[in-house]
């Protein structure tokens, strides 16, 4: 295999976990912006909730269909959903009224769920079986735990970091360690 072709390999991964991420980072992503959602259109309640639902709603309702990547193709497919994402946020950003937003961020789970399980087989299969495809697949796990991170902090910030920090120096067998682990000496 050519240097450039495996290079385009790793930059597919890159391509596929940032999509992939943006996936989950806008499931939560609205919520900061609520307050001005509110200020800007007006309207309070249930009506500015809608537009986090509606992307929950739509995301997680289509996610079983993720069947039409295996049989439309996962290139196309994972190319649709991008295209549907750029057109949805461009429907959010120029939105008039309460209700463009909220059909926005529907089409925005759409594109979510169709992104969602064409992203992690087109990884699979960019990378041959063995050390490569692994390591290739913890570069993927990575970006799922700062997810997870991310999310916890917005929940609970100050129980998140503290949990963070317990986890960077347990040393135990799978209690975390990273880093932190190989920085103490094991006599400490």
């Amino acid at each position: 295999m050519s240097p450039r072709a495996a290079a385009l390999r790793w930059r597919a991964l890159v391509l596929l976990g940032t999509a992939f991420f943006m996936t989950i980072l806008d499931g939560t992503s609205l919520l900061t912006a609520l307050p001005a959602v509110e200020r800007e259109f007006r309207v309070h309640g249930t009506a500015v909730h809608w537009a986090v639902t509606a992307y929950a709603l739509a995301f997680a309702g289509l996610l079983l269909c993720g069947r039409a990547a295996d049989l439309l193709g996962r290139r196309r497919a994972f190319l649709a959903g991008i295209s549907l994402r750029v057109l949805a946020s461009l429907g959010r950003g120029f939105a008039l009224t309460v209700e463009a937003p909220v059909a926005a961020r529907a089409l925005q789970g759409v594109s979510a769920a169709i992104i969602a399980p064409a992203a992690l087989p087109m990884v699979m299969n960019a990378f041959a079986e063995g050390s490569e495809r692994n390591r290739a697949l913890g570069i993927w796990g990575w970006d799922r735990r700062v997810r997870c991170h991310r999310r916890a902090a917005a929940r609970r910030p100050d129980h998140h970091y503290a949990r963070l920090a317990v986890g960077l120096l347990d040393r135990r067998p799978g209690r975390g360690g990273g880093a932190a682990s190989r920085l103490v000496p094991p006599s400490a």
